[in-house]
């Protein structure tokens, strides 16, 4: 699965910003994870 940038996951809690790497096991992608306080954060996300 190839995840374009600004998808949304999860109705908008994760918010791909873009591909990591992608292996044997899966892609992945960096993207922003919006948090009922308001706050964002950075994660990690794999696909595969």
């Amino acid at each position: 699965m190839n995840l374009p940038e600004g998808y949304s996951l999860k109705d908008g809690y994760y918010i791909i910003q873009g591909e990591l790497g992608t292996g044997g096991f899966g892609t992945t992608y960096k993207a922003t994870r919006h948090l009922p306080n308001g706050q964002e954060e950075i994660v990690a996300i794999k696909i595969g």
